[in-house]
């Protein structure tokens, strides 16, 4: 697959879906108050359905307010991901549906589980992602980046050969019921 960000063609779509998220947040002024996984979230969720989104509708599922959501969908204008239907909202091009396939491909699902004794709260909302797991060191990076844009914490899981560990914690899978709810 091929992508093309600010008239350039590239093939390599983990490097360039950083540029992108660069691009995105880079700013001569101000710096946008919204965040790379702001983006993502953004064309996840116009992916979705095959009806425009309104902006309200954006801020209320992205919890933004109307200023960031305006910048960010106009930068997402601006690099051809979506486009506005009249007074209908926005909906993502097919250059946003490439991208939107392509992220898909590495977030496979996110949704609100209940996880007792991995979450510091009775609902959390796990992510799934796929062929990343030699990314993650200890997890404390991201529980950190949780930390920083609103979140309560985070617990960082890998799945490997059929165990789901705690990184850096131990090799010690956590227990079958757990193991079974998350996987459902």
């Amino acid at each position: 697959m091929v992508f093309v960000l600010n008239g350039e063609y590239q093939s390599d779509s983990s490097q360039l879906l950083t540029s992108l998220l660069n691009a995105m947040l880079a700013s001569p002024t101000v710096l946008p108050s919204f965040e790379k996984c702001d983006v993502l979230a953004a064309l996840i969720f116009l992916g979705e359905g095959s009806e425009p989104v309104s902006r309200t509708t954006i801020m209320k599922e992205l919890t933004l307010k109307e200023g960031p959501v305006k910048t960010l969908l106009k930068r997402l204008e601006q690099n051809k991901l979506v486009t506005r239907v009249g007074n209908k909202g926005h909906m993502l091009t097919d250059s946003g549906k490439e991208w939107n396939g392509s992220i898909r491909k590495t977030i496979v699902d996110f949704k609100e589980v209940q996880a007792p004794g991995v979450s510091l709260t009775e609902f959390a909302y796990a992510i799934q992602l796929r062929g990343i797991s030699g990314l993650i060191d200890s997890g404390i990076e991201q529980r950190d980046h949780a930390l920083l844009v609103g979140g309560s914490g985070a617990t960082t899981l890998t799945f490997e050969a059929g165990l789901l560990k705690v990184p850096s914690v131990s090799a010690r899978v956590i227990d079958k019921k757990t193991l079974k709810g998350l996987l459902s």
